[in-house]
């Protein structure tokens, strides 16, 4: 039965309290009020000036680098949706679970923490492939750089097979007096019976409860966007694994897929490289730094180099300290909250807890350029990003997205941008083998024109008018204008064949028809019951003057012909299969 609670993940999992790699400051560790997890300290919102408070912890940069630090115990996969990873560590303990359709699974038996002069193993962790409504009932768990403390709501979590699968990872904890542990006991069978776990299930945790343990509660979860996309033939395994990893099907297994998620190798989760978690440092320590301006983080870098990914973890690490964060999508063709197609400025309150088919939203300010490619018409892309971005209030971090574009015309088209959106920090994804994109240092951006812009040398081609481009084109002594001021971070993906084109696991083509099941998935009732096609539900009526625009002469905008051809495909069931 849909929304009923299939199983109880109750199986605890374990962090000790120290600085570890993978690990978290123990004030961040111990639940928390609302999202934040930071029962240490109030909530202090924005200053009207929109600097940033500083986060727990007094913003120190160890602390930060204890929350950041990558593991190095075989958390090798892929960094973004395209690549594999190789693993090469040890293996985690996999997740206790108990036999049985409707009980929960007892936790694993972990040793107690040695004295802490000793190092310690690694936190367990859980690998999935599939979705679920993931409750955290006692300590905290993280997933994806997002931490989930408990009296938090529960998040719904998707880890589909054409994506890097989700780990979820216990957080350390101080390990609390003795007089206090009857205290914590009592704490976790009331949070376990709030929840209607059973009371077998209930005595079976409790024999190996542990105060620094984690112990989270999965159910199974059934929505509109998710029934329209597997309702589609294509899409009908999209959260079940590519293939059977294991021989053997445990009990453990068959409580995790009474809820709608399998375990899966740890090689498939998500790789933090060093370089990765250098660059996440930097950028956590200036967003919440209260001196300075709020930043403007630019990404940057070639097809399958794990942009969409890195910029998931940022946004998902800032919401740990931060009620909010800005988005901006600039990448036309891969969009992350909105149809393809699209130029958009949204504002992030949630965490991103899956790929974009499942968390397509209302922006801020969106304008459909009407294309996956803006190569035909570069101009009217300017316009369109400068257009956008003006309704950026500067109240609140931003992060802009950018597109895969980055040879010949397309890194030109892409130092414009810089140039027009003036960034605090630019995260540049490189691949160590790969010559095609050149440093975009503040010099290199200042000397090199753009396709619209003059550094020290003649632009392309010829500036755009002034109407458009009066606000950010260099003025006529602009050549010898100082360079821009903004901090290069360079992201070297490890996960292999990065930066190779055509090496994506699914094309590119298949994840914008999912982006747009996705989003007219939110039309459905959410109601369970059978799929509505589309060709049921009331469509919109759209004025006579929208066709009059272009009369007298000229042809409408490929663009325009485009949205019409997209509607009657999507209506008559003409487009491709996924459609």
């Amino acid at each position: 039965m849909a929304g009923r609670r299939r199983a109880a993940g109750g199986a605890s999992l374990t962090g000790e309290g120290g600085a570890r790699p993978g690990g978290r400051p123990p004030e961040e560790a111990e639940g928390g009020r609302g999202r934040h997890a930071r029962p240490a300290r109030p909530t202090v919102p924005p200053p009207p000036s929109g600097r940033v408070p500083r986060g727990p912890g007094g913003g120190g940069l160890e602390g930060v680098r204890r929350l950041l630090r990558p593991r190095r115990y075989g958390a090798a996969g892929r960094g973004g949706p395209g690549g594999r990873g190789g693993g090469g560590g040890r293996r985690r303990p996999p997740l206790g679970a108990a036999a049985g359709g409707h009980r929960p699974a007892p936790p694993l038996r972990v040793a107690p923490p040695p004295p802490p002069h000793r190092s310690l193993s690694p936190p367990q962790v859980l690998t999935f492939t599939g979705k679920c409504r993931l409750r955290c009932l006692y300590g905290a768990v993280r997933l994806l750089g997002f931490a989930v403390a408990s009296h938090q709501p529960g998040l719904p979590v998707f880890s589909p097979s054409t994506h890097c699968a989700l780990t979820l990872e216990a957080l350390p904890a101080d390990r609390p007096p003795a007089a206090d542990l009857r205290q914590l006991r009592a704490a976790a069978r009331a949070a376990m019976r709030a929840h209607s776990v059973r009371r077998q299930a209930r005595v079976k945790v409790m024999a190996q409860f542990s105060p620094e343990c984690a112990l989270v509660l999965l159910e199974h979860l059934d929505t509109p966007v998710t029934r329209f996309l597997l309702s589609h033939p294509p899409l009908s395994r999209l959260f079940e694994p590519q293939k059977k990893e294991e021989s053997s099907f445990t009990p453990e297994d068959a409580v995790l897929a009474s809820v709608g998620i399998v375990q899966c190798s740890p090689d498939r989760g998500l790789l933090v490289s060093e370089s990765m978690c250098l660059a996440l440092e930097e950028l956590i320590q200036a967003c919440c730094a209260e001196d300075e301006g709020v930043p403007l983080i630019l990404v940057c870098g070639p097809k399958n180099t794990g942009k969409s990914t890195f910029n998931r973890y940022l946004v998902n690490l800032l919401l740990n300290r931060l009620p909010s964060v800005e988005y901006m999508e600039c990448d036309i063709g891969q969009t992350e909250f909105t149809p393809p197609g699209c130029v958009s400025l949204s504002n992030i309150t949630e965490p991103i807890l899956g790929p974009p088919f499942t968390h397509q939203q209302t922006p801020c300010k969106m304008v459909y350029y009407g294309q996956t490619s803006c190569e035909q018409d570069t101009e009217r892309y300017l316009d369109v990003v400068k257009y956008v971005f003006s309704s950026y209030k500067k109240e609140v971090p931003l992060v802009v997205n950018t597109m895969g574009w980055v040879k010949g015309e397309g890194l030109l088209l892409l130092i414009d941008i810089i140039r027009l959106l003036s960034p605090s920090h630019i995260v540049q994804m490189d691949v160590y083998d790969w010559k095609a994109m050149d440093p975009l240092t503040p010099e290199h951006v200042h000397l090199t024109p753009g396709l619209y812009t003059k550094g020290r040398q003649p632009a392309r081609r010829q500036p755009l008018g002034t109407s458009s481009t009066e606000s950010w084109k260099p003025s006529e002594g602009g050549a010898d204008a100082s360079a821009p001021e903004y901090k290069l971070l360079y992201v070297h993906p490890e996960f292999p064949r990065a930066g190779v084109a055509g090496e994506a696991r699914v094309h590119s083509g298949v994840l914008r028809d999912m982006s747009i099941l996705g989003y007219l998935g939110q039309l459905q009732s959410p109601d369970i019951g059978a799929v509505l096609p589309l060709h049921s539900l009331v469509p919109y009526q759209v004025s006579g003057c929208f066709g009059k625009a272009w009369e007298g002469g000229g042809q409408e905008p490929s663009w325009w012909r485009l949205t019409a051809l997209l509607v009657l495909q999507m209506v008559l069931g003409r487009g491709k299969s996924t459609l």
